[in-house]
């Protein structure tokens, strides 16, 4: 049975890989794979630019992707060289803001 390249792509990302591939076929296997990976990315990226153009939270982004507020900022926020605009989090959302806002210890 053949398969076209998706196929191939979804087969290894489930740990499905023909134990017949050469070396060679696997890199170039690989470098399918990471081309996909690279434009899911992207997109997720872009989804979350609009989101945060609406004013959606880091938060809310966060936990719909299973990640923190903090993470998803991290991972997103242009300070992080992502093409996401939205700045940093709030005090409410950032749990290190938050830190900062509180009472200082004397050393």
């Amino acid at each position: 049975m053949k398969l076209d390249k998706p196929a191939l792509i979804l087969r290894a990302a489930a740990g499905v890989t023909a134990p017949t591939w050469s070396d060679e076929e696997l890199l170039a296997e690989m470098v399918h794979a990471h081309a996909a990976h690279e434009t899911v990315d992207r997109a997720v990226a872009h989804h979350v630019a609009a989101l945060r153009t609406r004013g959606v939270t880091w938060a809310r982004i966060g936990g719909t992707l299973g990640m923190a507020r903090l993470s998803a900022w991290e991972r997103f926020s242009d300070e992080y060289g992502h093409p996401v605009r939205g700045g940093r989090p709030t005090a409410a959302e950032s749990p290190c803001a938050r830190a900062r806002t509180g009472p200082r210890l004397e050393a």
